[in-house]
């Protein structure tokens, strides 16, 4: 709480004085004329704090003389507790907390004095100057003589007696006591010390200049103490200056050093500060805030944008860390330190205010996992316990995990999530399609089916019964002829069974009829040989050829399983692909799968499967089918495939353990783009593997050249 100390009646009046300047509160010495003096000043007045209301109990209060009204260093000063009665009245006796009480050299000057009050932790007060009365001190001289004490006086009785024995001595020889000199050794700039009766010696102090060193020969600031301090006491550091409508003052800056070594320079300063800066200044709520400062080397401190407020509050620019206390290891993992939230609530059993606790929490999840990560969790305690999860927790993917049995707003609900999922209660859109389990059923009524979905309904007015069909107009039936107008669209494999019986012209697309110029296929089986033809020139393969264009599956030769599958005219097939899944086709025959492989680096590299167009028969498909290594390091390989490739598009894809990168082919048409421009020629290509975790890595190679 912040105290504002109202002096609502000051007097002071000295103790022991002249009686001229006491005033009838004053109390007289009764000791003797040998008896000091007690220079003590009695000093009343009152205190209310912020509210108005009295101060009461007790509290240091500091009292401290000025020469002027503002600023400078105080010529005395001492802290005292001082009790309050119940109206905020306290009396104290200025200098009874100093061993000789205030010096009387304060008021011998005949200068005005300032006496200025502060609570322990608060402001200080206005400076208020001291009258008259406090100026008797001075006074106390009239019992002495320039403060000496007539005891510490020859008589002239006394110095006529000591005459007379010297006279008597006379006679006696004069004895002579040489000057002694003090003996030992010191260092220049350093206070000497008396190490000994007439011995000399140096001290911890030194002094250069300005500067006083404390253990150190070389003082850096004006005070420099180089070792541990004990301070009993308050430190206070006041403002640098005192503020005007223009402009506030920091105070000085509180900074502590450590020294890192920069990589092959030197040693470098790095600077962490505290300074107490102004805020509103000239306003109606002038204020300060406490910043934390940074700098490196030479560089001077500025502000890390961390700052705490007179509420307490703390300001940051940057992330705050909450890490945990330890790593994880394989038996369990490490939850983070919580970023605690409290609020405080009144207890009507126990009539006291019991701690409320939020905290956030990252807690392990998938610990000695290939994949561990972490939630957040939201955790609460009451009182003096430990926090523990509430079960509200958020995944990295945002995903939210909810307490069992945890219930929703309908109203809200209604409203965020109309669009997502369907309503009990309303009609509903759906734009994907719905599948149903065997034995559905749908309480209520049926009211109607929209058009376009492959149903239809019949409604019996007289009862309400709803009998519902199917559209043979948009859905197909598989024991009738149906007629795709629009077109057949086939997602995945469209597969035509032949058995014994089946009739010619079973499946036509594109045509109603037979096998005619409009048809696009038409698929003709009796359960021993299927075939697919084209009506059209070169509707299947469009532009690749003339006569039918069709593609036919005919059977191996006599006894040998499986089918044959080609692509072409009547006369010759343009692509064949066998039982075996090869496909063959000539490198000259214009059509477009020309080479293929399978390359393994392993043991200076080989082709483990292949077919080249270039070659026929069996050594078009026999490793290494016509092809060789000509270079192979790690991730980087040069392939000759024994024709002219360079004008082709060429395909390649790595495929072995985890391999993640990213294979590239490069041409002789690339030239310095690639890595062994030299080693290439129309009939070679470069295949490089880039990069598993920026690392050149061998894998399989699969390539395929159009």
């Amino acid at each position: 709480m912040k105290h504002t100390v109202i002096v609502a009646l000051t007097f002071f009046f000295l103790r022991a004085a002249a009686p001229a300047a006491l005033s009838q509160s004053a109390k007289m010495p009764t000791s003797s004329a040998d008896t000091p003096v007690p220079t003590l000043v009695s000093f009343a007045g009152s205190a209310i704090d912020a509210q108005g209301k009295p101060l009461g109990g007790a509290a240091a209060i500091t009292f401290q003389i000025f020469k002027e009204d503002q600023g400078g260093e105080p010529l005395w000063s001492e802290t005292q507790n001082v009790a309050f009665d119940g109206a905020g009245h306290y009396r104290t006796e200025l200098g009874a907390a100093s061993p000789n009480g205030i010096p009387v050299e304060l008021f011998g000057t005949g200068e005005s004095r300032w006496l200025q009050i502060e609570i322990a932790g608060q402001l200080a007060q206005p400076r208020v100057l001291l009258v008259s009365v406090p100026y008797a001190l001075k006074a106390a001289d009239s019992q002495t003589l320039a403060g000496r004490a007539a005891s510490d006086y020859v008589t002239r009785e006394q110095l006529q007696a000591a005459m007379a024995a010297i006279a008597a001595n006379a006679s006696s020889p004069a004895q002579v006591h040489p000057e002694q000199s003090p003996t030992g050794s010191g260092t220049a700039g350093f206070v000497p010390l008396w190490t000994g009766a007439s011995t000399l010696g140096n001290s911890v102090l030194s002094e250069t200049g300005t500067s006083i060193g404390i253990d150190t020969a070389a003082p850096a600031t004006t005070l420099d103490v180089n070792g541990g301090s004990t301070l009993r006491g308050n430190i206070s550091m006041p403002a640098v200056g005192t503020a005007t409508a223009a402009g506030g003052f920091s105070s000085p800056v509180f900074a502590m050093s450590a020294s890192s070594f920069l990589d092959g320079g030197a040693a470098v300063n790095q600077k962490f500060a505290w300074e107490v800066q102004p805020v509103g200044n000239n306003t109606a709520s002038p204020s300060s805030v406490l910043s934390l400062l940074y700098g490196s080397g030479t560089n001077g401190v500025s502000n890390t944008g961390l700052q705490i407020f007179p509420s307490g509050s703390i300001n940051t620019k940057a992330n705050v860390r909450v890490a945990p206390s330890a790593a994880a290891t394989a038996s369990g993992g490490k939850s983070s330190s919580q970023f605690m939230m409290e609020a405080e609530a009144f207890n009507s059993s126990s009539a006291s205010s019991v701690p409320q606790q939020f905290a956030l929490a990252a807690a392990p999840a998938a610990n000695n996992t290939p994949s561990p990560s972490a939630n957040l969790e939201l955790l609460f305690s009451s009182g003096s316990a430990s926090a523990t999860p509430t079960g509200l927790s958020f995944s990295p993917t945002g995903v939210i995990s909810f307490v069992p049995g945890q219930t929703f707003p309908a109203s809200q609900l209604e409203t965020t999530l109309n669009d997502i999922y369907a309503q009990l209660g309303a009609p509903n859109t759906f734009t994907q399609p719905i599948t149903f389990a065997t034995g559905q059923t749908f309480p209520g009524t049926i009211a109607s089916i929209s058009p376009g979905t492959g149903l239809f309904t019949t409604i019996v007015p007289s009862t309400g019964a709803v009998t519902v069909g199917v559209d043979t107009t948009q859905v197909p039936l598989l024991s009738k002829f149906n007629n795709f107008g629009d077109g057949l669209q086939v997602e995945r494999t469209f597969e035509v069974l032949g058995n014994p019986g089946f009739n010619s012209g079973l499946a036509n697309f594109g045509s109603s009829g037979a096998a005619d110029s409009n048809s696009m296929l038409v698929f003709n089986g009796d359960g021993e040989n299927e075939t697919f033809v084209s009506g059209c020139s070169g509707c299947f393969i469009p532009g690749t050829q003339a006569g039918d264009g069709g593609m036919r599956i005919l059977p191996l030769p006599q006894n040998a399983p499986g089918r044959n599958l080609f692509f072409g005219d009547s006369t010759r097939s343009r692509l064949e692909l066998d039982s075996a899944g090869n496909a063959l086709q000539p490198r000259t025959g214009g059509g477009m799968v020309k080479a293929m492989f399978l390359f393994s680096p392993n043991g200076g590299g080989h082709f483990v499967r292949c077919f080249s167009s270039a070659l026929s028969g069996e050594a078009a498909i026999t490793p290494p089918c016509g092809f060789a290594v000509i270079d192979k390091f790690i991730g980087d390989y040069v392939l000759d495939l024994g024709f002219q490739i360079d004008d082709r598009i060429l395909s390649a894809t790595g495929g072995e353990g985890d391999f993640s990168g990213t294979v590239s082919v490069c041409t002789d048409l690339q030239g310095g783009d690639c890595n062994n421009p030299s080693a290439l020629t129309t009939h070679r290509i470069e295949v490089t593997n880039c990069c598993t975790n920026n690392v050149d890595y061998d894998t399989l190679v699969y390539m395929v050249v159009f």
